[in-house]
């Protein structure tokens, strides 16, 4: 598999989350409270994938329990950013969203 695939973030996602809470200092002794973005083209595979984040991990010898709260479509997160920085005056009740990533151009509508 490739680093793109879905195989591979539903393999190593826990390893990256911990690292990430690692990095920037998260305690790690309490249950991490995660929401993140999922690729539109996986979306069908969100519980596979939150049943796979959401289970106790020993790494590093450490005791890690990671709860999801929101998994929204990769890009929405620049919707929900949008919505709490923008100017009130701009029209927020439809939005067209162009997610332009690596390998990827994901599109969303909010209404």
């Amino acid at each position: 598999f490739v680093t793109t695939d879905f195989k591979f973030i539903h393999k190593f996602a826990p390893i990256i989350i911990y690292h990430v809470c690692k990095v920037v200092g998260v305690p790690l002794t309490e249950p991490v409270n995660i929401s993140t973005g999922l690729a539109v083209s996986d979306w069908g595979k969100r519980n596979e994938f939150k049943e796979r984040i959401e289970s106790i991990f020993e790494i590093n010898g450490e005791k890690v329990n990671f709860k999801i709260h929101n998994i929204m479509p990769q890009g929405a997160g620049v919707y929900y950013d949008f919505k709490n920085l923008v100017d009130k005056e701009v029209d927020q009740k439809t939005v067209y969203l162009i997610d332009i990533g690596y390998n990827t151009i994901n599109t969303l509508f909010f209404d």
